[in-house]
């Protein structure tokens, strides 16, 4: 095995172990109530984790066990299934991408209409005052020049 095989599984085991850690971490945040995603955007982190762990555990045995050297057919049909994991983890990052948009277009109504009734009940209080300044200050300010 040469050094840069040992960098590249290196590389890819820690992105695993990352991807391991990210996932259960959305998991119990979400499961303590703790976090705002819904169930759906859960199911699809989950999955879209899963999926790809199972990519990178595969193109570590791609890397040791595959050669093109032993069978041509069987390595492109191995980096072929690789390629079509690779692609349905973009899917599934694209609808949960899509649930994120959906849920901040959401909120962001929400938030909007919030506003919206806070200032109409803030200029129906102001409507009785005048925008004159506190009439128990009386007289222009004190300049140094007028002193």
């Amino acid at each position: 095995m040469t050094s840069g095989m040992i960098i590249l599984v290196s590389l890819i085991g820690i992105l695993t172990l990352g991807v391991v850690l990210l996932t259960s971490r959305e998991v119990v945040q979400w499961y303590r109530k703790r976090s705002i995603l819904t169930f759906n955007q859960m199911i699809f982190r989950l999955f879209g984790g899963i999926l790809t762990v199972g990519l990178l555990v595969k193109v570590i045995i791609g890397v040791f066990y595959v050669h093109m050297t032993d069978d041509t057919e069987r390595f492109l049909i191995f980096w072929k299934d690789c390629l079509g994991l690779a692609l349905l983890v973009v899917v599934v990052a694209l609808i949960d991408f899509y649930y994120v948009m959906k849920f901040r277009r959401t909120n962001r109504t929400r938030i909007q209409e919030w506003l919206r009734n806070e200032k109409s009940a803030l200029h129906d209080a102001g409507d009785d005052k005048k925008d004159d300044p506190d009439p128990s200050i009386s007289g222009t300010l004190a300049t140094p020049e007028s002193e």
